[in-house]
Formats: C-alpha cells, sequence, structure tokens
C-alpha cells in the first residue's frame, strides 16, 4: 500500500460494506479505487473477522489490524479461488485442463 487509508476512510468502507452495498457501489461513493477496497477487507478477513465485528472494533484495535504488512494476502486469495474452483459444480463436468478447441 502506498499511501495508508485515514481511519475515518476504512470505517466508511466498512459501512458501506455491511449495509450490503457492492465494491462499485462503494468506489463511487468513496472516490476510492476497487482494489484499495478489496486491500482493506482483505486485510479484515485475514484477521478472522467479518464487516460487522471490524466495526464494532476499538480505533486502536481494528488499525492494527489494517495498517500491519504481516498479513498473508496472496495466500488466502489463493486459498479462496481454489475452494471457488473446487467447489464449482460444472468442475464434476469439465475436468481442469485444456478444453477441446484449445488441444
Amino acid at each position: 500500500m502506498s499511501q495508508p487509508l485515514r481511519m475515518h476512510q476504512i470505517r466508511r468502507i466498512l459501512e458501506l460494506q455491511s449495509n450490503g452495498q457492492s465494491i462499485r457501489h462503494t468506489e463511487r461513493l468513496t472516490g476510492l479505487s476497487r482494489n484499495t477496497i478489496r486491500e482493506y477487507l482483505r486485510r479484515i478477513v485475514a484477521a478472522g473477522l467479518d464487516v460487522r465485528q471490524a466495526l464494532d472494533l476499538e480505533e486502536d484495535s481494528l488499525a492494527a489490524i489494517v495498517y500491519t504488512d504481516d498479513i498473508e494476502l496472496p495466500a488466502l486469495v489463493g486459498v479462496a479461488r481454489e475452494q471457488r474452483r473446487v467447489s464449482s459444480p460444472t468442475n464434476e463436468m469439465n475436468p481442469p485442463g485444456p478444453c477441446w478447441c484449445c488441444a
């Protein structure tokens, strides 16, 4: 992260997400990029919290989560992608590998 967000910006992201807003809508309302929004949400998930739990944290506790560089985000994202791929119902019919047109 180049410039960390201010705490009020992080709380705004969390509020919008807890109200069910999409990342695109959050982007429009906050002026932050979707990747920045995702980055902060990933940090919350990597800490084992959901958005509502993060909103209930005191400022110091939330800052310790979102401003740390110790989180293994690429590994977490890779696991989530792998879980989606494995649990997809189409994968049972279409095993991984090249499709008939690319073989």
